[in-house]
């Protein structure tokens, strides 16, 4: 077995190079049944980068759908020993009293566990072709609260 890839280079968090990281997000929402289908999403427009290291990512982002509704996440993602598997928790829509307040839940918070959220969903991923994608099977819903219009 090779060295480890890299999570700096699998996952830009530069904003307009977000194309990884909004697959990921979209690929867990739509695994765990949140979304229909990862095209569901229209790109990532806003992120807070908490960590980012080789292997280790910690963000809150703000990530559209085709739909155009704006949902808040919050994403982390560790190594497990030295491989090119990562575990990874993925908080989804932060559950605000109202529409402004959770617009702006990106910058309310400072950790996930500051916040409720409808979703919560847990799972593991590896490196397939320089991709970081979801391992089969893997994703798990801890929390999840239908949307309310």
């Amino acid at each position: 077995m090779g060295a480890a890839t890299d999570l700096l280079e699998l996952v830009s968090v530069e904003l307009g190079h977000t194309d990884a990281l909004d697959w990921f997000v979209a690929s867990c929402l739509s695994e765990g049944g949140i979304w229909d289908r990862p095209r569901a999403s229209d790109g990532i427009t806003a992120l807070r980068v908490f960590e980012r290291a080789r292997d280790s990512l910690r963000v809150a982002g703000q990530i559209w759908t085709i739909d155009q509704s704006i949902h808040v996440f919050w994403l982390e993602l560790v190594r497990e020993h030295g491989s090119d598997r990562f575990r990874w928790v993925l908080y989804f829509d932060a559950i605000e009293p109202t529409a402004r307040r959770a617009r702006d839940a990106l910058h309310n918070y400072e950790g996930p566990e500051e916040a409720e959220w409808r979703a919560k969903l847990v799972g593991d991923a590896t490196v397939q072709d320089d991709k970081l994608t979801l391992v089969p099977g893997s994703t798990r819903v801890e929390v999840a609260e239908p949307e309310r219009d």
